[in-house]
């Protein structure tokens, strides 16, 4: 998934790509990582965000 506009999390990084990761925990929620990263986040209003889905980057 690639945001139009990187998103500044709480921890300070700023990212324009993440990964969607099922959770485990919960099948309502959906997480994402960033590529690289092991650090999952959580998008508040993602339906207010523009935003293009991709295939995913090889691991």
């Amino acid at each position: 998934m690639i945001f139009d506009e990187p998103i500044v999390f709480a921890d300070g990084n700023s990212v324009g790509r993440l990964a969607v990761i099922a959770n485990p925990r919960s099948p309502r929620t959906v997480l994402f990582r960033a590529p690289g990263s092991s650090c999952l986040y959580r998008i508040p209003d993602i339906r207010n965000r523009a935003y293009r889905l991709v295939d995913p980057l090889p691991e």
